[in-house]
């Protein structure tokens, strides 16, 4: 190994030592670690959320959705509802691909239910 290898190879050691003790002393002192990125998913586009970062859904508290899922790459680690909007909050805990589906409790125009169903579609990258 030539010495330049050497040196960056240690101040990389350094700095992932530095941040593992930053971490540990903000837990120690009982200061929040910063929450992780969330991610505010949109019906029927496509998103990536990566491993351990959150995904939120928001929609009109108004048409009491049922929310359904296909996968088992995203777990609901909050809800929360006022007079307008209900947000429910997923943390992605696995690698691979999640649609959720979220059907309002009344039917759309002529009794159509796939027309008012809203899909998310979530890959979730390691």
């Amino acid at each position: 190994m030539t010495r330049r290898r050497a040196v960056v190879s240690a101040v990389g050691i350094v700095i992932v030592a530095l941040v593992e003790w930053v971490t540990q002393t903000r837990l120690d002192r009982g200061d929040p670690l910063p929450p992780p990125p969330v991610t505010e998913l949109q019906p029927e586009r496509p998103a990536t959320v990566h491993l351990g970062y959150l995904a939120a859904v928001r929609v009109d508290s108004n048409l009491h959705y049922t929310v359904g899922s296909a996968g088992e790459s995203l777990t609901l680690v909050k809800q929360t509802t006022d007079a307008r909007t209900t947000v429910y909050v997923y943390r992605a805990s696995a690698p691979g691909s999640e649609t959720l589906v979220l059907t309002p409790r009344d039917p759309g125009p002529d009794g159509c239910i796939s027309c008012v169903t809203k899909h998310y579609f979530v890959t979730i990258a390691k």
